[in-house]
């Protein structure tokens, strides 16, 4: 297991499914990372070296993407921003509906998704 950003990642994992287990980093970013770095898409993580994790740590960081709790803290914030105004979209989140006009009688899964989350923060 290695440990980048906080978090453990598993060694049998390729470097592109290993990067977007962070969170913060999708799909495009482990793309950009890896071209930057000239890593083949099927690299396994147990295969990188001292220095290639480095080198990988220091460009993520340097890239100043909000990651992990730096994000998830600026996503409590946007949100409180809102409950705490008590506008139409604050007291929906508050709620657990949908904020955007979405319908509510058959499909509300993800806001109520999102507020048990904001809830476990």
């Amino acid at each position: 297991m290695i440990f980048i950003f906080d978090i453990f990642i598993a060694e049998n994992l390729t470097i592109k499914n290993g990067l977007k287990n962070i969170f913060g980093i999708n799909n495009y970013y482990a793309n950009f990372f890896l071209k930057k770095l000239g890593f083949s898409s099927n690299a396994k993580i147990k295969n990188l070296n001292a220095e290639q994790i480095k080198s990988l740590i220091t460009i993520i960081e340097n890239s100043k993407l909000l990651l992990n709790n730096d994000l998830k803290l600026l996503l409590v914030k946007n949100h409180s921003k809102y409950i705490n105004l008590k506008c139409y979209k604050g007291l929906r989140k508050v709620y657990g509906y949908p904020v955007r006009g979405q319908r509510t009688r058959s499909n509300a899964k993800t806001a109520k998704k999102v507020l048990k989350n904001l809830k476990l923060l």
